[in-house]
């Protein structure tokens, strides 16, 4: 039944290396499924940035629309470039619903280029398969782990990003049934 990652407003970058990985990881099939235009309403502009859980509504609407077209995928995962935010928090890096449908991840702030840094490809894609990973953790029923090496280990900085690993721990693992 495999998982579904879908760009929102933007092709997926580094679309092969992100679904091997994932592939790896979760042990299913990983498709590359297209992308989507950015749903405008979730654009908050006091803010400037997207809202975080309307795009989650946006993706659970898509997959229930398209889940035939799909190919019957278990789950989507739509990446953005755009900056987003959940109430209560300046910014996320990622947003899913656990054990649900659909997940989001944001690059805007996994690049170095957000902070006025020299761009780094492979700093950026590294990044993104850790918080891919942890979104699709919590899809499937996982929730944020105490183990710091741990892809499920809660990121509120790009140091805690960078620090934990691209792996789930053998506790996380287990959980997942792998």
């Amino acid at each position: 039944m495999g998982v579904g990652i879908i760009g929102i407003g933007a092709s997926v970058p580094f679309p092969r290396a992100l679904a091997d990985r994932i592939e790896k990881a979760l042990g299913t099939d990983a498709r590359i499924l297209g992308m989507v235009e950015l749903d405008e309403g979730s654009f908050n502009a006091r803010r400037k940035q997207y809202d975080a859980e309307k795009l989650l509504s946006y993706l659970n609407g898509l997959w229930l629309s398209h889940w035939e077209e799909w190919g019957g995928c278990r789950a989507v995962l739509g990446v953005t470039s755009v900056d987003i935010f959940v109430e209560g928090m300046n910014f996320v890096f990622g947003l899913a619903t656990l054990n649900g449908r659909s997940g989001v991840v944001s690059t805007a702030r996994l690049d170095p280029i957000f902070y006025g840094e020299k761009r780094n490809d492979e700093l950026v894609r590294e990044r993104l398969v850790k918080e891919a990973l942890h979104e699709f953790g919590h899809i499937l029923g996982l929730h944020h782990c105490k183990n710091e090496q741990c892809v499920m280990s809660f990121s509120n900085s790009l140091a805690e990003v960078d620090r934990k690993g691209s792996a789930f721990c053998p506790e996380c693992r287990k959980r997942l049934g792998r």
